[in-house]
């Protein structure tokens, strides 16, 4: 697993041709080093075209009927400048929280699977795991999902968009999002794109992409 550091290093590479971030730290740390390309139209439950949500998870022998219920509890979250993981359940949270605490303690998970993780075998509450993510760990860890259900759904926001580094040619960057967007549409679809539950790209305005809450 990549720590911050190191994925902070990756994404900053000069040599970065194509690689996949965050809204939120696109448009905060790293907007000065590196370009926007497209955002994936993902096919998981919860995506809409190019935007998708997260999934507040908890236990599922867990009896908080609501996500007010959760106050002094336990959360997890994948990190801190993390737009599905933290900001959306942020988002949600707040208007119990009134400017005050809400959650007993915040503990930092370091990947949505790691706050399933968690969140399945007792060690955290609740958790907010962003759609697709959701839908990946539906075929690949059933076993921990068996022990999870969805307390709330998150409203929409931009899909993780893909970026390249800054010192990338405008040309370069322009042949990539035609490629891409041809890609969407060849036939026979490339069945990596199924395994991938990508429908398709879409190039979206610049302060569209780190929306937080819609």
């Amino acid at each position: 697993m990549l720590f911050r550091s190191d994925i902070y290093a990756l994404w900053r590479d000069p040599g970065l041709i194509l690689g996949q971030t965050c809204g939120y730290p696109l448009m905060t740390e790293l907007k000065d080093s590196v370009t926007y390309v497209a955002t994936p139209i993902y096919s998981a439950p919860g995506c809409d075209g190019p935007l998708h949500r997260s999934f507040v998870i908890s236990r599922t022998d867990d009896g908080a009927a609501c996500l007010e219920a959760f106050r002094g509890k336990r959360c997890a979250v994948n990190g801190m400048d993390s737009n599905s993981g933290m900001n959306l359940l942020r988002a949600e949270i707040a208007p119990f929280a009134i400017g005050a605490r809400f959650f007993g303690e915040v503990i930092v998970s370091g990947s949505h699977r790691e706050s399933l993780r968690m969140v399945a075998i007792g060690e955290a509450d609740i958790a907010a795991i962003d759609c697709v993510s959701f839908a990946h760990f539906c075929r690949f860890d059933p076993g921990f999902v068996a022990k999870i259900r969805v307390v709330a759904e998150t409203g929409l926001t931009p899909s993780l968009p893909l970026i390249s580094s800054r010192r990338i040619s405008v040309d370069i960057v322009q042949v990539m999002r035609e490629t891409l967007m041809a890609l969407g549409r060849v036939k026979p679809r490339p069945g990596f794109l199924d395994h991938l539950m990508i429908a398709g790209f879409e190039v979206l305005p610049t302060h569209e992409i780190g929306r937080a809450h819609v």
